[in-house]
């Protein structure tokens, strides 16, 4: 007797009719959670993010009709297609909410920065912490927890008339109360920062000396955190090593990857990180010895 032939999942509803909120069903909703820790990634990123490991024609289909009106929940960040016609090919996706979101090429890398870290720490099961989740942190100062929801955004204190803000702080959990505080920055620079009058410069030399403080007088501890690794993730390979020519503490990690980066990758987490005067480094391997947890 012939052996029936498999079925494959489709979506049988077709994508420019409205999707009605009583038809959500857990693959809808595990995608719309995703933007509770991302303001927009290229689908590519979401459905590599997306828990339901859905086929990939099903997933571009379930974004589409998820932008349908009446219950519009997904839109295309204003701006995103440029002139070139560079981010057409691969949707970059938000969540609708009252305000539409404005596209940005230097938020985007942040998201991706995230994500990319996100899927490596999967990969080797590891858990990603949001700097969002840090707030339930019983070590969190309470006044500093009130300044930070009332900012929506992370920094340190450096002084009455100074403080750090970072692009993105996140902490991956390795297990067995192993953890790695980090503090994220984007550059999206070409300039190699070579002239010593170059205001680039002297911009790059005055986030070090930020970093310096912090780690002397250990204001991380002002998150509860007990030790911190700051990332500098450019999008430009020469400029990266003219930031390591300038010295930096060791404590400063550098790795570049494109400034378009439609498809998922866990390089972050997996390739070394380059390091002034010291070794390269990677994420990947938990560190040695117990930190306490946050």
């Amino acid at each position: 007797m012939a052996k029936a032939k498999a079925r494959k999942f489709r979506l049988t509803t077709k994508t420019d009719v409205p999707l009605p909120l009583e038809a959500l069903t857990s693959h809808h909703t595990d995608l719309l959670a995703l933007f509770d820790r991302y303001d927009y990634l290229p689908w590519p990123w979401l459905h590599a993010l997306h828990p339901g490991k859905l086929n990939e024609n099903y997933f571009g289909r379930l974004c589409r009709r998820m932008m349908k009106e009446p219950n519009k929940l997904l839109v295309l960040p204003d701006g995103q297609i440029s002139g070139s016609g560079l981010h057409q090919r691969h949707a970059v996706y938000a969540r609708n909410g009252k305000r539409r979101q404005r596209y940005d090429d230097h938020n985007l890398l942040i998201n991706i920065i995230r994500a990319s870290l996100e899927l490596g720490s999967r990969e080797h099961g590891y858990r990603l912490i949001h700097w969002k989740d840090i707030l339930g942190n019983p070590r969190l100062d309470p006044r500093h927890r009130d300044e930070l929801n009332k900012r929506r955004t992370v920094f340190l204190e450096l002084s009455s008339a100074e403080d750090y803000e970072p692009d993105d702080c996140i902490i991956i959990d390795y297990g067995n109360d192993r953890y790695r505080y980090l503090f994220i920055e984007a550059d999206r620079g070409t300039e190699p920062l070579t002239s010593k009058l170059s205001i680039r410069r002297k911009t790059i030399e005055s986030m070090f000396d930020q970093i310096r403080t912090i780690s002397e007088k250990k204001l991380f501890r002002q998150l509860g955190f007990t030790h911190a690794l700051f990332l500098v993730v450019t999008t430009d390979p020469i400029r990266m090593r003219s930031m390591i020519e300038l010295e930096p503490p060791r404590y400063v990690l550098f790795q570049s990857m494109p400034d378009w980066c439609p498809f998922p990758t866990t390089c972050l987490l997996e390739r070394p990180w380059e390091v002034s005067g010291e070794a390269a480094f990677t994420l990947k391997e938990p560190p040695n010895g117990a930190v306490r947890k946050v």
